[in-house]
C-alpha cells in the first residue's frame, strides 16, 4: 500500500535532519524502479564525489541530451528546493572559478536534487509510484542528479545545517561533502571562511567595496557596527560608507528635503553600534542637538568646520554668543555695537545690536568691520552715510 501525503512528508523532513549515511546499493536500486515505472530501460550510474564535479562533467555535454521528460511534468526539471538553489548558485560559481568558464545560466545542465523530486510526490497530479523511489533514494543519501541520454550522473547528499529554514552555520560550513568540499553560508547568503570563523580579520576597505549587498551586509553584521567604525578608514571610503551604513541602519530619520535630520534624538542608529546627529544632512555631536545650551562659547570660536559651526551658532544662538564672547566698539542710545573674532576667519564680525520700535525686540544686524560707530552702522544698514541718515519717527 501506497504512503499517505503526511507520511511521505514526514519522512523528507526526518531525512533531512539526518547526518546522510550513503548506500548506493538502494541508491541504484530506487533509480531503477523509477525509471521501470517510467517504462524506460535501466541507465548505467556513475558517482561523482560532489556537485561541483558533478557540474565540470556535465557542463560540456549538451542539454538536449538529457531526457525529455515533458509528457510526465516539465517542472520536474526544475531546481525548485531550497536548499537545491543556493547550493547550485555556489557550485556554478566555483566552476567559473575552476574551469575559467564564462557562467551564463544555458551552459549549465540543471541539476535535480532527490529531495525536490520526492516532494513531487507530493502533489495529487503525479502518481506516487513514479516518484516514490526518490523518497527512498534520499533516504540512502542520494544528493543530487543528471539524467543524460546514456547515463545518470549522481552526487551524495552533502551535510546540511539549517536554521530557520535556511541554510546557516556559525561555526562550520553550511553544507560540506565528504570529499572535503565545502560551502560557507550565513542566513541563506553564501559567503567565505573568513566572514563565518574569523570576522574580526575584515578590513573596512574589504567590507564596504564588496559589491553584493546581502554579503556586505552579513560583513557588517559579523564585524559590528561599532568596530567598524572605530577602524581607520581612507578618506575616498567616506561616500560608500554612508550608502552602506544607511542602508544597515536599525531606523534613521530625515527632513522634508531627505537630509538626515532629527531635533530630539539621533537621525540614524544601529542595533549593535552607534547613534549619529544630523542636522539638516550635517553630522554633529550629540550634544549640538540635545544640549545646545551647554555648548562653550569659546569651543564655537576654534570650530574649524563651516557648516558645524553654522549649526553651533544656529543652536547656541548668535545673540547670546555675541553678548558672552563679542567685544563691545560702541555704546549709544541707538543700540550697541559689537565685534567677534572666529579664528578661522580672517575678517572678524562687526554687528550692530538695534532695538525694533514696535515689538521691542532686538536684532543683530552684520555690517562691513571697518565700522566703528553704531550711528554708522545703522545708516550703512539703510544705505546711507552716517551724515545722512536724520530719522525723525521711527516705527
Amino acid at each position: 500500500m501506497l504512503p499517505t501525503v503526511n507520511e511521505i512528508n514526514q519522512r523528507i523532513k526526518a531525512a533531512w535532519k539526518q547526518v546522510p549515511s550513503l548506500d548506493t546499493k538502494k541508491v541504484e536500486a530506487a533509480f531503477k524502479e523509477h525509471l521501470r515505472v517510467l517504462g524506460i530501460a535501466p541507465l548505467p550510474i556513475r558517482w561523482l564525489p560532489d556537485a561541483v564535479q558533478g557540474y565540470l562533467y556535465t557542463i560540456g555535454r549538451d542539454r538536449n541530451t538529457a531526457y525529455d521528460w515533458a509528457v510526465h511534468d516539465e517542472r520536474v526539471w526544475c531546481m525548485g528546493d531550497g536548499l537545491v538553489c543556493p547550493v547550485a548558485a555556489r557550485v556554478a560559481g566555483e566552476i567559473c572559478d575552476e574551469s575559467g568558464v564564462e557562467h551564463r545560466a544555458n551552459q549549465f545542465i540543471d541539476p535535480r536534487s532527490a529531495a525536490w523530486s520526492a516532494v513531487r510526490a507530493l502533489r495529487q497530479d503525479l502518481t506516487l509510484s513514479v516518484w516514490l523511489p526518490m523518497v527512498k533514494a534520499l533516504e540512502a543519501g542520494l544528493g543530487f542528479y543528471w539524467v543524460m541520454k546514456d547515463e545518470v550522473v549522481v552526487v551524495p547528499r552533502p551535510v546540511v545545517k539549517v536554521q530557520n529554514g535556511r541554510l546557516h552555520c556559525e561555526s562550520g560550513p553550511a553544507v560540506s561533502w565528504s570529499s572535503g568540499r565545502s560551502f560557507w553560508l550565513w542566513e541563506g547568503v553564501p559567503v567565505t571562511e573568513q566572514i563565518v570563523l574569523r570576522p574580526h580579520t575584515l578590513t573596512p576597505a574589504k567590507i564596504l567595496r564588496d559589491p553584493n549587498g546581502e554579503v556586505r551586509r552579513v560583513m557588517i553584521e559579523r564585524c559590528g557596527v561599532r568596530r567598524l567604525w572605530q577602524m581607520p578608514r581612507a578618506e575616498e571610503l567616506a561616500e560608500l560608507e554612508w550608502k552602506v551604513f544607511s542602508q544597515s541602519a536599525a531606523f534613521h530619520m530625515t527632513d522634508d528635503r531627505g537630509h538626515l535630520h532629527c531635533e530630539d534624538g539621533p537621525a540614524i542608529a544601529w542595533e549593535d553600534g552607534p547613534a549619529w546627529y544630523f542636522w539638516h544632512g550635517v553630522r554633529v555631536p550629540e550634544q549640538i542637538v540635545m544640549r545646545p545650551e551647554t555648548l562653550d562659547p569659546e569651543e564655537i570660536l576654534q570650530e574649524r568646520n563651516l557648516e558645524v559651526r553654522r549649526i553651533m551658532i544656529e543652536r547656541f544662538g548668535l545673540d547670546r554668543l555675541v553678548r558672552e564672547r563679542g567685544k563691545q566698539l560702541d555704546i549709544s542710545p541707538e543700540g550697541t555695537l559689537y565685534r567677534l573674532k572666529f579664528p578661522a576667519e580672517r575678517e572678524p564680525r562687526v554687528m550692530v545690536e538695534v532695538t525694533c520700535p514696535s515689538t521691542g525686540r532686538k536684532y543683530l544686524l552684520r555690517v562691513p568691520p571697518s565700522i566703528r560707530s553704531v550711528h554708522r552702522a545703522i545708516a550703512w544698514t539703510f544705505s546711507l552715510h552716517a551724515r545722512g541718515y536724520k530719522p525723525i519717527h521711527e516705527t
